[in-house]
């Protein structure tokens, strides 16, 4: 395997995992979303108390918010380090291949 083989496949393996990545966090995304829309729509069962009602409503959509920012904060996260790990594995690795052929062909 020569280093540009290496870099192709782990900038392909970067990518696949990015996109898995991805994938699980519009999963929790939508989980955050079903579980803030049931949580408020719960809330109509507080007819009684109009003020009570008001207020749960608007803290499970207020931590549904903060949820989703986290979320995408969380995302960018996860997505940076996987870039720099590729990078950081295709700057040295290449490096690492090639003294372990040069170390090899000089036996």
């Amino acid at each position: 395997m020569n280093a540009t083989t290496l870099k192709r496949w782990l900038w392909i393996g970067t990518a696949v995992l990015a996109v898995l990545w991805t994938l699980l966090t519009w999963g929790a995304y939508a989980l955050i979303a079903f579980a803030g829309d049931a949580l408020s729509g719960g809330a109509g069962f507080l007819s009684a108390w109009p003020d009570a009602q008001y207020w749960l409503s608007w803290s499970v959509r207020l931590a549904e918010q903060f949820g989703v920012v986290f979320l995408v904060i969380a995302w960018a996260i996860g997505l940076f380090l996987l870039l720099v790990a590729a990078w950081v594995g295709a700057r040295f690795g290449t490096r690492f291949l090639t003294n372990l052929r040069d170390s090899l062909d000089a036996r």
